[in-house]
């Protein structure tokens, strides 16, 4: 048997009223379930009740009605709502400024048991002081804006005998279901990219590379993947892409999927690139004249990089008798200071343009370290951003 609950309700006079009951442990959308509710001046008075509250699918009237079912879960959720129109004439108070004191029950029919009493409470009509002209109309509560009460059907509230064999049988293959997918989603780790590069990651502006290869790894085996979104061949084994005569900056976004992961599709995307940079050179020249720098005698320093930072530290033996010279595009900013072995120097500086070795025409800032250091001196240069 069911031991009814205590439910107060407390009613605005003249005020429409929502009361949502979220009710935990049975699915009330079964066909053959049904509820009926009454206000009466007190317990078992007789005649007429004060609000009739029978089963509604309306929620603009005086009734009870099912909001809506939760069976996403282990046990199924279903949300009342006792709904009390505006319009309803509820009897004075005894005494003038106090509230009407009235009784209520809720009386639920499941399919193959007697209708039972699930709540019981008091009713307080309170008075009001500022009226509207007209009532305002009841207005249904969103399924997510919560409950008002709580009721939670387990064994230490209601028996066994409460369900049918249907819904018994019914909760426990929803159960196993929940328990199967569990352990499903706990042994399938999920689906993630562990690491992606690009190979190469960096060219010279205004070079073609004539392949350009993404490589990545993943925790298991997708249904789908795809590459700045075109499918990617084999994409459940696939693990590398080579493409053909890169021109410039790309990025390249991949997105793997797994159609079958526990629970619904799983995904993961990541993004690595390929960048076109100009070059900073570095070593000896025959020439202290800036001027007289010529882009042949630039490209042919012996240490070049991809100049992305300013900032960098460069160890090497002159090639040849000359001067020693730093040159970086003019797009990056001037380093702070030079230090030649430890000690700092201060540079002559020549900007002008060269010509790379891809051809492209490049603004330069020339800057000139030393006085002439002979063939195979070893340099320490820490140039600093």
């Amino acid at each position: 048997m069911i031991d009814a609950v205590s439910v107060p309700l407390s009613i605005d006079r003249g005020a429409p009223r929502v009361l949502r009951i979220s009710i935990t442990g049975i699915d009330l959308s079964l066909s053959g379930t049904s509820w009926h509710a009454q206000v009466r001046l007190y317990p078992d008075a007789a005649g007429a009740p004060v609000v009739d509250l029978p089963q509604t699918t309306d929620g603009t009237v005086s009734g009870v009605r099912l909001a809506g079912t939760d069976l996403t879960g282990l046990l199924p959720v279903s949300f009342l709502d006792v709904q009390v129109a505006g319009s309803v004439n509820f009897p004075p108070a005894s005494e003038v400024g106090d509230n009407a004191d009235l009784a209520w029950d809720l009386f639920v029919t499941v399919p193959g048991l007697p209708s039972t009493k699930w709540i019981a409470g008091p009713v307080a009509v309170v008075g009001t002081v500022t009226k509207e002209a007209t009532p305002a109309p009841l207005v249904a509560v969103p399924l997510n804006g919560g409950s008002d009460y709580a009721l939670q059907f387990v064994a230490a509230t209601v028996s066994i005998g409460m369900a049918t064999i249907d819904q018994l049988s019914d909760l426990v293959a929803r159960a196993k279901a929940e328990a199967d997918r569990s352990e499903a989603a706990v042994n399938y780790g999920g689906l993630r990219i562990t690491s992606m590069s690009v190979s190469p990651s960096q060219a010279e502006a205004g070079a073609t590379v004539a392949t350009v290869t993404v490589a990545y790894t993943l925790t298991r085996n997708p249904t789908a993947q795809t590459i700045n979104g075109g499918a990617v061949a084999n994409p459940v084994t696939a693990r590398s892409v080579s493409y053909s005569n890169i021109g410039g900056t790309t990025n390249f976004a991949l997105v793997v999927t797994d159609s079958a992961a526990p629970g619904g599709a799983a995904s993961a995307s990541q993004t690595a690139s390929i960048t076109f940079l100009n070059k900073g050179h570095a070593g000896t020249i025959t020439t202290s004249n800036g001027a007289a720098v010529t882009s042949a005698a630039v490209n042919g320093m012996s240490q070049s990089w991809f100049a992305d930072v300013v900032g960098r530290t460069l160890s090497f033996a002159t090639a040849a008798d000359g001067y020693i010279w730093y040159s970086q595009p003019a797009s990056l900013p001037d380093p702070t200071a030079f230090k030649l072995g430890g000690f700092a120097v201060t540079p002559g500086i020549a900007t002008r343009s060269h010509t790379t070795a891809t051809g492209q025409t490049v603004l330069y800032r020339d800057f000139l370290l030393s006085d002439l250091v002979a063939a195979g001196t070893n340099v320490l240069l820490e140039v600093i951003a």
